[in-house]
């Protein structure tokens, strides 16, 4: 149990949490990867923001959103929590 505990510290995950992951033999996450994507996630989103105001025509704020968003989208589908 002592080592289960250490490796699961060592992830930066919970022990239920790691003794889940590896009894469903699923991958473990990637925790600074994670951090990292979940960052670019919030700055996209902020840039969504910011492009809701009145700077551009209609055209370019909705092609430049529409990028944006898929762009959040690929990010999320990398996320592993």
């Amino acid at each position: 149990m002592k080592k289960l505990k250490e490796r699961a510290d060592k992830k930066k995950l919970k022990l239920t949490d790691y003794s889940r992951i590896i009894l469903l033999d699923r991958e473990l996450p990637e925790y600074e990867k994670n951090i990292m994507l979940t960052e670019y996630a919030t700055n996209f989103r902020r840039i969504g923001n910011y492009m809701k105001k009145e700077i551009f025509t209609p055209e370019e704020r909705a092609g430049l959103l529409r990028e944006i968003e898929e762009a959040i989208k690929g990010i999320k589908t990398q996320i592993k929590w």
